[in-house]
């Protein structure tokens, strides 16, 4: 996929870019190849966790939480699920965090 393509060479070029690793493994699942997904998020969240400051720390956040989606999406609901739980648990207030974990409900009819 070309998007896919493009999308790896300005990952490589900013490894450290939120919205770029986020948009490849959109971009992944969207090819149908949720592993990649997986494996892109994945590899952000060790960059993000390596650095410090608030900042960093809403980054991983965001991060875990894409990770959380697609894994729920690609088959891995028990993981995806636990996943987007423990971001809740850790502040019930943060907006982002509280969608997710509903859209994860909903889609559990739950």
């Amino acid at each position: 996929d070309d998007a896919c393509v493009l999308l790896e060479r300005a990952l490589k070029v900013e490894p450290s870019s939120v919205p770029i690793a986020i948009a490849l493994a959109k971009a992944h699942m969207g090819s149908g190849d949720a592993a990649e997904a997986v494996t892109v998020l994945k590899d952000a969240c060790s960059i993000q966790a390596s650095k410090t400051g608030t900042t960093a720390a809403d980054r991983l956040r965001t991060l875990k939480i894409e990770l959380g989606r697609i894994l729920f999406a690609g088959g891995a609901r028990q993981e995806g699920g636990q996943l987007l739980t423990e971001i809740l648990s850790q502040d019930m207030e943060k907006q982002d965090a509280l969608e997710a974990y509903g859209e994860a409900c909903v889609a559990l009819r739950q």
